[in-house]
């Protein structure tokens, strides 16, 4: 993916999840299932997955040095950012709570 259509993706979603993981990343394919059963809960929430192998630019942009890293964009804007150790609960909870404030607002 070209960081262009990285910073488009980012733009046409409110809420979006960027995980960055690599092939030979053990832990990230534990990880990415997970991830991907908490966002059923939350279908307004986009993931995108980064490869740091294959998109280099993009996570050098992000500041992504370790993977996993799970970045979490709302209105195109860096909001949290969970590394290495990915805490299933305490992600549901933070995305749990940026929906409700979502539905507030």
């Amino acid at each position: 993916m070209e960081f262009q259509e990285f910073q488009q993706e980012i733009k046409l979603n409110q809420i979006i999840c960027v995980y960055f993981t690599t092939v030979d990343c053990q832990v990230c394919r534990v990880v990415k299932p997970k991830l991907k059963s908490i966002l059923e809960e939350y279908p307004h929430i986009s993931l995108m997955e980064i490869d740091l192998m294959d998109s280099p630019i993009i996570a050098s942009q992000n500041m992504v040095f370790t993977v996993p890293t799970l970045i979490i964009f709302s209105e195109s804007n860096e909001i949290k950012r969970f590394s290495r150790y990915l805490d299933m609960l305490e992600i549901s909870s933070f995305l749990h709570k940026i929906s409700h404030e979502d539905n507030v607002g």
